[in-house]
């Protein structure tokens, strides 16, 4: 018999195969099968500690939202006094930033983080009240994309948490049941065999004494 689950296949025998090796072999693999379990239980934990401290860390977002809608006001003010054509002059300016997306394994999570390769020059903007609300807003996108990373991490390791959370449910409830019950049937059966084996030699045993007998 074969017993599947996802990202677990285990061949199990059947209940023909009752010999002491397969009882051996059987025992050896629940054993492995225990120990992988409790290898992903660990991983579990960790992965639980992980997602609620990057958790506690995207809860900074709300207080970025509020930022930026303060900055907002402040830069609709800026847009009113100086027109639409200084403020276009002002960004064009300024260079533009470029990233890279790099991924880097994170308890055998493969989790995407954005690297900022190059920042704007901001110092192209001569107007100082410009140029800090510029600055301030920067600041603010990087927050918010350094947010928006540990937002893909904490997806990335939801998924692999409940991926995790799906085989150690089957192990528990189908893989680790149905070997436990192919190793009670092959001892039951090898006693069986064991004990009709000893009256089979009783049997041999008292007509070869009954024959010397005669």
């Amino acid at each position: 018999m074969i017993l599947n689950t996802e990202g677990v296949s285990l061949s199990l025998p059947s209940q023909a195969s009752a010999t002491l090796g397969t009882l051996l072999r059987l025992r050896e693999q629940l054993q492995l099968v225990r120990r992988g379990k409790e290898i992903l239980e660990m991983k579990r934990d960790q992965l639980i500690r992980e997602i609620y401290r990057l958790l506690d860390e995207i809860k900074r977002r709300s207080e970025l939202d509020e930022e930026f809608t303060a900055l907002y006001s402040r830069m609709k003010e800026a847009y009113m006094v100086r027109g639409p054509d200084e403020i276009s002059s002002y960004s064009r300016a300024v260079s533009k930033p470029s990233f890279r997306v790099l991924y880097e394994s994170l308890m055998g999570v493969r989790i995407p983080h954005i690297d900022i390769l190059k920042e704007p020059d901001l110092d192209k903007i001569t107007d100082p009240a410009l140029r800090e609300l510029a600055k301030e807003l920067w600041e603010l996108m990087k927050k918010t994309i350094a947010i928006g990373s540990k937002e893909m991490a904490v997806e990335n390791l939801s998924h692999e948490l409940a991926y995790i959370n799906r085989v150690v449910n089957s192990l528990e409830k189908n893989i680790i049941p149905q070997l436990q019950e192919n190793i009670r049937y092959i001892e039951v059966r090898i006693q069986e065999i064991t004990l009709s084996e000893f009256v089979r030699i009783k049997k041999i045993r008292d007509l070869l004494h009954k024959r010397r007998g005669i």
